[in-house]
């Protein structure tokens, strides 16, 4: 007790909070299900369908994530929004679980990056960033941060599946 009084107490607590920070974000597995939490329905969650003809399961096609921060807007110079067939889950937050699935290929996504902290404060990128994918036929991209750093997200191929089973069974498409 006389050497936290010593330290300051204020100063030893802070650095406390810094190591359980740390010890936390190292623990994190840079997938999809890094994505803000479902907490019911806080958080809205996106399949965008990429190519043409009839709906096919991930391991024939490749999904690119996100962890709901960084928002693909254009492919190959085309909107997303507008140009591909949509399924969406409302939340109280835009940001939320976002998959893009795609054919096999190279492509150009432009992204930008969005946080709503729901204290009012949000955050925005200055410019959006082109950033050259190459994805393979049952490959899982996640994109994570900002400038978009990329990681393998194949380890959360189930939880993936399952959300695209539960987005198109229901029809939710988007608006």
């Amino acid at each position: 007790m006389d050497f936290f009084k010593s330290c300051g107490g204020v100063a030893v607590v802070r650095v406390g909070v810094l190591i359980l920070i740390s010890l936390l974000s190292a623990c994190a597995s840079h997938n999809y299900t890094d994505a803000p939490p479902t907490m019911g329905f806080l958080y809205s969650k996106y399949a965008y369908i990429a190519y043409d003809g009839d709906l096919k399961p991930s391991s024939d096609i490749g999904v690119i994530t996100t962890d709901g921060r960084v928002l693909i807007e254009r492919v190959n110079g085309d909107l997303v929004a507008s140009n591909w067939r949509c399924y969406k889950q409302n939340g109280f937050y835009s940001e939320g679980r976002y998959q893009l699935r795609l054919a096999p290929g190279e492509y150009v996504l432009t992204l930008s990056f969005h946080q709503d902290l729901g204290d009012g404060n949000i955050y925005y990128s200055r410019r959006n960033l082109d950033k050259s994918i190459s994805i393979a036929a049952g490959q899982i991209i996640h994109l994570e941060g900002w400038p978009a750093r990329e990681f393998d997200g194949s380890a959360a191929r189930s939880v993936i599946d399952k959300k695209y089973e539960e987005l198109i069974s229901k029809e939710s498409r988007c608006k």
